[in-house]
Formats: C-alpha cells, structure tokens, sequence
C-alpha cells in the first residue's frame, strides 16, 4: 500500500506535494486536515520577502483568479465547517485541522465585514481546530470577537516569519495577543531565524514580561522551503538552528519540506522526520471527546 505523509487525508493520497487541491475540503498542507477559505485574495506586504514567492497567489492565478483582488467566497465554501453530507453528519469530522484562509489573510482589512460571520462559524463548531496564520499581526487585537478572553480553546494563532527581520519586526506584538496556542510558520525559510532571544534569558524575553507582566509563550514552530517553480532549498544550518533551539526549549518542531527543485518531498531532517504538534492539540482533544455542537443554521446536502 502506498505511503500516505502524515496530515494528508486518504482520497489525496499519492497527488504531487505542495500541491493546492480546492478551497476547502482537504489540503495538501502537511500539517492541516482541511483548508477553508472564506474569502481568498490578498496583497504584498512591503518588506515581506515572502510575499514574492507566495504559493497562493500562485495557485489562484493557475485556477484563473485574481490574486491581488479579495473576494467574498461563495456560501458553499465559506459555510464549509458548518455544511454536512446527505446523512446528516458533518463533513469535516471531530478533532480535525482546519487551515483558515490559504488563500489570503484572516485579518486582511478587505474582509473586515465578513469576518464576524466567519468567527461564529467558528463558534458553531467547538470541536476542530481551527489555525488561523497571518502576516498581519498589527491588525489581530481590533479584529478579535468580543468575548475573546484569553482565547478561544478551539483557535491556534500563528505568525507567518520568513526570516529575522520578519520575526524582528512582529514577535512582540504577536505574542501580545492572548491566545490557547502561538505558534509560527517559518515557510518559506528565506534567512536564519533566531529565536533565543525569545527564550530563556533572553533580553527581549526579559523586555517583554517587564511590559506585559507575563513571559511569551511559543507553543509551536513550523518549517519549510519554497515551493514552486524555481524554488531553492533553505541552508540546512538555518534548519537546523530551529530544531536545535525548539528541542532545547521543549517547544514542538514540524518540518514540513525542504522544497527547492531537488527533493521537493523530502520531510527528513538528518535523518529525521519531524511532524510534532503543541501539547495542547492531545489535551485539547480529550477535552473535547463526544462534544458535538449545536449547529443553527448549517448548511444541509453536498
């Protein structure tokens, strides 16, 4: 039987990696179950080198959209967590990954009157989870739903840093915001990202609990390098420095892929492959056990 990598469902099994299947059910993100997309386009942020070799704007234009225009997806698929099958089941099951919105950024200020509609959607399905990854970490706290607290158990909140100067120039707002999980993406990897001073003893460790009262909390990291066509590999030594500073801090490491024109698939890190979730994902999952919401609205049928 062939290998199914961890996080692709069975019906994708076998699809080149990388690749972008639809807009909501299922995912060729290693680390999703399913990506849903409320609303997709986006725009270049200045400075963000990886907005240049963005794979979503790649993909929408391969599908004949336009990237640089965001839209409001159509009811199907914004209603995706909430739509069930003929049988009156839920199409996207207990416990599973929902990547919101691949194909832009939740906190894009194009979508600002959708978003409350795509919280409560959220709401209406306490039993997956939903990661919700943005360039646009200055816009979380005036976008978040007013009962956010100390955040809901059901969202993961991450940071998209592609190198230092993207770390550099986020990290203390972003960790800011409270949140069940904080977790970054650095993918594409462009340059070295160093994050002790983030850790122990470091200094910006220490300016932060002197500003907020609390220590910063990384509860999971995600690497990878380009996809696409003319896409190069990150230096293994970049790497490498991730894994060793998360294995060092007991802070969850998920390799996705080297990526590059060699090897494109290759998950392994010297050796190794490393597809660790946060903590909170088992914890999260025995809490929530035979939780089945309430849905009002749900969209019924395929």
């Amino acid at each position: 039987m062939p290998h199914r990598p961890f996080g692709v469902p069975k019906r994708l099994a076998g699809r080149r990696p990388g690749t972008v299947f639809d807009m909501g059910m299922g995912t060729g993100i290693e680390w999703a179950d399913h990506s849903w997309n409320p609303w997709q386009g986006c725009h270049p942020l200045a400075g963000r080198g990886a907005c240049s070799v963005c794979y979503a704007m790649r993909e929408m234009s391969r599908y004949g959209k336009n990237p640089h225009k965001v839209i409001r997806s159509a009811k199907k698929t914004f209603e995706l967590p909430v739509s069930k099958g003929r049988g009156g089941d839920f199409k996207l099951k207990f416990g599973e990954r929902v990547f919101a919105c691949s194909w832009s950024d939740w906190f894009h200020k194009d979508a600002d009157e959708w978003r409350d509609e795509a919280w409560e959607i959220i709401r209406m399905r306490p039993d997956l989870v939903f990661m919700i990854l943005t360039k646009r970490v200055l816009r979380i706290e005036e976008c978040l739903p007013a009962d956010w607290g100390e955040g809901w158990e059901n969202v993961w909140l991450g940071s998209s840093v592609e190198d230092r100067w993207a770390l550099d120039s986020t990290m203390g707002a972003f960790l800011r915001v409270p949140a069940k999980v904080h977790f970054l993406s650095c993918e594409p990897l462009l340059g070295p990202v160093d994050l002790s001073p983030w850790l122990a003893d470091g200094e910006l460790k220490e300016l932060f609990v002197r500003c907020y009262g609390r220590a910063p909390v990384l509860d999971w990291v995600i690497c990878g390098g380009e996809t696409g066509p003319g896409a190069s590999s990150p230096d293994v030594e970049w790497v490498r420095l991730l894994r060793d500073q998360c294995r060092a801090h007991e802070i969850p490491f998920f390799f996705k892929r080297w990526g590059g024109d060699a090897d494109r698939a290759s998950r392994e890190l010297d050796g190794v492959t490393h597809d660790a979730l946060p903590a909170a994902y088992g914890a999260w999952s025995i809490g929530n056990a035979g939780r089945m919401p309430a849905v009002r609205g749900a969209a019924d049928g395929d």
